[in-house]
């Protein structure tokens, strides 16, 4: 697909992307919720609530101090960075949002769906670039194996189609620079 219209890529040399342009995380929370929270940690609250009605799962059918959480992310919070730096800039440190810090972390995602479910097991993130989604996913394996969970919410998480990881994958001639301009 090509890049997203909505980011400005000027002086940019990519020519592709994924970007998710039909979600609206109020179909699924709040306004509030949805404003205290970065949009990777939304996709990851909506993508669980999906996976567990595609496993015929109720909130209720999770044990709370049996069930953990264990989500992978790249970068995490890049969107909040991007327009948290936009508002010191623009308008000073009085203008930063209270949430950025927790908005931020990379264990951000991981707590936002221990919260949503009540779920006290074993909680964190795990973030090792590209293959931060299949670690979490392993690593939620071996603590179910091991007995210390009986069930986990397990996965990866990313929203970082913002101008400046466009600006870097470019720079650094990553996967997202698929055409180079003559």
């Amino acid at each position: 697909r090509r890049v997203d219209d909505r980011v400005d890529l000027s002086g940019i040399d990519v020519r592709i992307g994924a970007p998710v342009l039909d979600f609206d995380p109020l179909e699924y929370m709040n306004r509030r919720r949805a404003r205290r929270i970065d949009r990777a940690a939304q996709f990851a609250l909506v993508a669980t609530r999906l996976a567990l009605i595609d496993a015929g799962l109720e909130p209720r059918d999770l044990e709370p101090e049996r069930g953990g959480v264990i989500v992978g992310t790249g970068i995490g919070g890049l969107q909040t960075m991007e327009e948290a730096f936009a508002a010191l800039i623009e308008n000073g440190p009085r203008r930063v949002s209270p949430f950025f810090i927790p908005r931020l972390m990379p264990n951000a995602i991981a707590g936002e769906i221990a919260i949503e479910y009540g779920l006290r097991g074993p909680n964190f993130g795990v973030v090792s670039a590209c293959a931060s989604a299949a670690h979490a996913i392993g690593m939620a394996g071996e603590l179910i194996r091991s007995g210390l969970l009986d069930c986990a919410v397990a996965g990866g998480s990313e929203a970082v189609l913002v101008r400046i990881a466009y600006a870097g994958f470019a720079q650094m001639g990553g996967n997202l620079q698929a055409e180079r301009s003559a």
